[in-house]
């Protein structure tokens, strides 16, 4: 998580990942999520393509009586789940057509897949599908616990990469919130001092105290 390139997949992701192959046994990967504390875990062939994603979820929902009840009336949905519950091997359990990321992406790209999603665990995947780490929502979470020295770095080398003039402005962080004070020449520029803080790694809020010259020179 350098100044010099924003923070990308790669760099929080777990490598290499933990996965279960197709014919796991459900047992087998209900002992792998509560003994190392996973939310999910991904399914991959032999050799070793993503083809599905078994969570919690997928295995506390064969103790729903909803589920598990037979009956003609059901929806064909309603048939499809307890097919799923009922199944025996991973690939059998799991969640298909898994939603995945690429280890080059911005971890903003992440979060938003898995806000949208409403997703806990992301595998991520090279050119060919093949698993090459797994990105988790409390991966994400480390960005918040930077220091705030770094924290302030970065926005401090942000805008020298930006061409921000930091003339006359002071900049602190204090538990991840950035606040700006001091003189710029436009309005447009303190719009563009709160963009710039806003898109570096660990800054939970951004707070600009600035005076701009236009507005004091502009006649009443």
């Amino acid at each position: 998580m350098s100044a010099s390139r924003a923070t990308t997949v790669a760099d929080l992701m777990s490598a290499p990942a933990v996965a279960v192959d197709e014919l796991t046994p459900v047992k087998a990967v209900a002992s792998l999520l509560t003994s190392r504390g996973f939310n999910g875990v991904p399914v991959t062939t032999r050799l070793g393509r993503v083809v599905g994603v078994i969570t919690e979820d997928d295995l506390v929902m064969r103790q729903d009586p909803r589920v598990m009840a037979a009956g003609h009336l059901w929806s064909d949905p309603h048939r499809a789940e307890r097919r799923r519950a009922q199944g025996k091997v991973a690939r059998e359990v799991m969640s298909p057509h898994p939603v995945t990321i690429a280890p080059g992406m911005p971890t903003a790209a992440a979060a938003e897949r898995m806000h949208e999603h409403h997703l806990k665990t992301l595998p991520v995947v090279d050119d060919e599908g093949t698993l090459v780490g797994v990105l988790t929502r409390r991966d994400l979470l480390k960005l918040l616990t930077r220091p705030d020295r770094e924290v302030a770095a970065d926005v401090r080398e942000r805008m020298r990469r930006e061409s921000v003039d930091r003339r006359g402005l002071e900049i602190s962080v204090a538990d991840g919130v950035v606040t700006i004070k001091g003189w710029v020449e436009a309005a447009d520029d303190a719009r563009r001092l709160r963009k710039v803080a806003e898109a570096v790694d660990g800054v939970v809020a951004v707070r600009v105290w600035v005076n701009a010259e236009e507005l004091l020179e502009r006649p009443s």
